[in-house]
């Protein structure tokens, strides 16, 4: 196990900086590296874990994804700072303190938790990405990935299994309609947008504008020059006051 550093550490830690903005997470956590195969990491299918405060990735699968599939790294990290947040929030519980979920959602993980079922393969994996815990990570990780892409063109691409994306899709789309952090985030970034579009139209009706220009000069009027001649006989047609 390694502790992870430099523009990989920097890819994890723009995700967690963007995740602190909707997640109840630690001051403090720390990320590590662990080799595929390992007892974490027996195969490739496993991606990453998580507890409270630490965050372990599949070394290799992270690193081909780096450059071949940074959307799915992205998600990836968005869902174990989900499971952070999940953790993090059954502590808080327990002590009394202020948390952003209900306690029936708190206690139904703390309970699947206790008995949580790891994805080893074959049947174990259905299994572990019905777990409540599991749909909630994916569909929220699902709408931290399209709010940091809100507006990039491209077609985000998850590896979710199919079983996993057909239970936690319809729990995207309900946390986009009801989670109140979602929607403000979405109805301020798209404020801001509209903002930024008013100001562009100004700025292009400006240039557009025609100068304009002080009261025309009359031919038999005195020239500003100050010789005392008429304009016409003067300064006119020289570009200096027409």
């Amino acid at each position: 196990m390694e502790s992870i550093t430099g523009s990989n550490l920097q890819i994890i830690e723009n995700c967690v900086n963007f995740a602190r903005k909707f997640l109840l997470l630690p001051n403090t956590l720390n990320y590590y590296f662990d080799d595929c195969p390992s007892e974490r990491f027996p195969t490739i299918v496993n991606a990453c874990e998580s507890n409270k405060k630490e965050l372990f990735f599949n070394k290799t699968w992270f690193l081909q994804r780096t450059t071949d599939h940074r959307d799915d790294l992205e998600f990836f990290i968005f869902h174990e700072l989900r499971h952070v947040h999940q953790l993090y929030s059954i502590e808080l519980f327990i002590n009394g303190q202020p948390c952003k979920d209900t306690p029936e959602i708190i206690t139904i993980w703390k309970q699947e938790f206790d008995g949580y079922v790891r994805n080893t393969g074959g049947a174990s994996q259905n299994a572990n990405v019905s777990q409540e815990v599991e749909i909630d990570a994916n569909a929220y990780a699902q709408c931290l990935l399209n709010l940091l892409h809100i507006d990039d063109d491209a077609d985000l691409m998850l590896s979710l299994p199919e079983e996993a994306s057909r239970l936690s899709m319809p729990r995207f789309q309900e946390y986009c309609r009801t989670k109140p952090e979602i929607r403000n985030y979405i109805a301020a970034h798209n404020f801001k947008k509209r903002q930024e579009q008013l100001q562009q139209q100004n700025m292009v009706l400006r240039k557009n504008e025609p100068i304009r220009k002080g009261k025309k000069i009359g031919a038999n009027d005195k020239c500003p020059c100050g010789s005392g001649k008429k304009f016409k006989y003067c300064c006119r047609n020289k570009g200096i006051y027409d």
